[in-house]
């Protein structure tokens, strides 16, 4: 008996090992199959061309275009809120190493280009801005923001100035006005409120663009190598670069270099080896992709609907660095 039952237990031990076989053969089947789908996978889309796997190191390409406005969405103008959620989109990809900022743009309200003039510089990763077609005013100044300029040759950069429009004309000798529209505490309070702007008030308007003028200078001044001296008293000759410069004149790419103005010339690839530069990457192996600013939700939209929400709003006059 005790020999029938080790020769039970010996088929059964054989038959379990024949079935884990067959098992472990089902399985292996399995995961060949696999690799073979993947492989053949791979290959379709390498056959059609269809973009490779992201590469590792990446420049990001942001565009300010426009005019420059406070607040978060336009279709028309490049506002604050998508600058700053662009750049936001910029830091959190750990793979983006560098920002290129295409400059397109006549400038704007003094508010808003020094806001991003503000967020390009306090950004932690290298900037290089782009003057593609003219770093004008507000534009110049958020570019200066940025760790090097690379102008086109036949850009246009400078216009450094600033002006307070009235939006209508204002008429400069008293006369008889039906309405008044407003009683304020101070003579500077509500300008024109008798309907007239008078010399005290036109005085006023003129120190507070000289203020502007002056802080925007300074700015620049600070950012690039240009020397006060060359713009403090200087004498009144369409000739001298400088008046032309304090005047709120500008100049094309070659000439902006020359005075100190930008950094280098080129184009854009050009400045996208010079990010790759900063950014201590090769630039055979960078990817280039574009930022666009995330679009707002439904809600967000409706309460912004209005481009110029912010400035409509303002009691004072705004200044623009345009």
């Amino acid at each position: 008996r005790g020999k029938i039952r080790g020769a039970d237990n010996t088929r059964k031990q054989r038959k379990i090992l024949r079935e884990s076989k067959k098992a472990v053969g089902r399985r292996l089947k399995i995961i060949v199959g696999i690799i073979v789908l993947s492989v053949a996978v791979i290959s379709i889309f390498w056959a059609l061309g269809l973009p490779a796997l992201p590469k590792k190191n990446k420049i990001a390409v942001i565009e300010l275009r426009g005019e420059l406005i406070t607040g978060e969405e336009s279709i028309f103008y490049t506002t604050t809120g998508e600058l700053q959620r662009s750049l936001e989109n910029a830091r959190r990809d750990t793979s983006i190493k560098a920002v290129v900022l295409v400059v397109d743009s006549p400038g704007g309200y003094a508010t808003a280009s020094y806001e991003m003039y503000s967020m390009v510089k306090r950004f932690e990763k290298p900037v290089v801005a782009f003057v593609r077609g003219a770093a004008a005013s507000g534009s110049y100044l958020v570019s200066l923001g940025a760790d090097m300029i690379v102008a086109h040759p036949f850009s246009e950069v400078g216009s450094i100035g600033v002006y307070i429009e009235l939006g209508e004309p204002v008429p400069v000798e008293p006369e008889n006005v039906e309405e008044i529209t407003a009683i304020s505490s101070g003579k500077f309070k509500t300008l024109w409120e008798d309907g007239v702007l008078d010399e005290n008030e036109r005085g006023f308007l003129r120190l507070k663009v000289e203020e502007a003028k002056n802080s925007f200078f300074n700015i620049v001044i600070e950012e690039t190598e240009l020397m006060r001296e060359k713009i403090e008293n200087v004498e009144e000759n369409i000739e001298n670069p400088w008046y032309v410069l304090v005047e709120g004149g500008w100049f094309n790419g070659n000439k902006s270099f020359e005075l100190g103005l930008v950094d280098k010339l080129g184009d854009v690839e050009d400045t996208i080896k010079q990010a790759c530069e900063l950014a201590g990457i090769e630039y055979a192996e960078a990817e280039v992709v574009k930022i666009e600013p995330p679009p707002l939700g439904a809600f967000e939209n409706m309460l912004y609907e209005t481009p110029l929400y912010q400035q409509e709003d303002n009691e004072a006059l705004p200044i623009y660095l345009g």
